[in-house]
């Protein structure tokens, strides 16, 4: 989800979705962030999984797969894992 409006008009919206909804991010994202933001540190890196997990409760019905050794860019990085993860999330509609 890419957001253009502030974080808490997003995070209202998010509890209106009642479509099932599937977050993904990479296990190093938080590096990318903290590589063009000095003013990160290492409580920031430790927040990180918290506030995701609380981003995910707003939806009201979330999954939330972190994919390993990818970063920000992460269907970049892992793109056979990242469309594994779609697929599998994605019920099969063949007849």
């Amino acid at each position: 989800i890419w957001t253009t409006f502030s974080h808490s008009e997003s995070e209202e919206a998010y509890q209106a979705i009642s479509c099932p909804v599937l977050l993904v991010t990479g296990s190093r994202s938080i590096e990318y962030w903290a590589s063009i933001r000095s003013t990160l540190n290492q409580q920031d890196t430790e927040f990180y999984e918290t506030d995701q997990l609380r981003k995910k409760a707003l939806f009201q019905h979330a999954d939330w797969i972190e994919i390993n050794q990818a970063g920000h860019m992460l269907h970049y990085d892992q793109p056979n894992e990242v469309a594994k993860v779609i697929r599998n999330f994605i019920p099969d509609k063949s007849p």
